[in-house]
């Protein structure tokens, strides 16, 4: 099932406000497909985003080949969803787990690094966590086609 700002605009979604955030991310340094990512799945809260990527730029890399989703989205996600799970942000905050032809699997080191910097994990958990993350992308059918 597709996000629902796949299908709608996003929260305070007037053309103008959706235009706006593009071109703020665009002249960020952002490519067009991470901003269309950032605004599909963020709508309103994209300049939040933003602030994050621009305090720390290595955030604004995208964290998988063949996805939108950059680092500052898992930093917004641990620091403002409450996001404690690395299985919880692959699935629900990033979508990456679905999107992905590897079921999110190139992005599991990457997101588990931020996770554990933000929330003081030490090598174990962070194992622990890729662990877990692993086992369940397992179950998840591979979309064909796609690379």
């Amino acid at each position: 099932m597709k996000a629902r700002s796949a299908i709608e605009p996003p929260p305070s979604g007037e053309a103008y406000k959706i235009e706006a955030l593009f071109a703020r991310g665009v002249a960020r340094g952002l490519t067009e497909p991470v901003v269309a990512h950032l605004v599909g799945q963020h709508g309103s809260e994209v300049p939040d985003l933003y602030g994050i990527a621009d305090e720390w730029p290595h955030l604004k890399e995208p964290v998988h080949p063949h996805h939108g989703a950059i680092g500052a989205e898992v930093v917004h996600s641990v620091r403002t969803e409450y996001a404690r799970r690395l299985d919880d942000v692959m699935f629900r905050r990033l979508s990456i787990a679905h999107e992905t032809p590897d079921a999110g699997l190139a992005a599991v080191d990457p997101v588990a690094r931020l996770m554990g910097k933000e929330l003081g994990w030490d090598e174990t958990r962070r194992r622990e966590e890729s662990n877990r993350y692993r086992d369940l992308a397992q179950a998840i059918p591979r979309r064909r086609g796609l690379s």
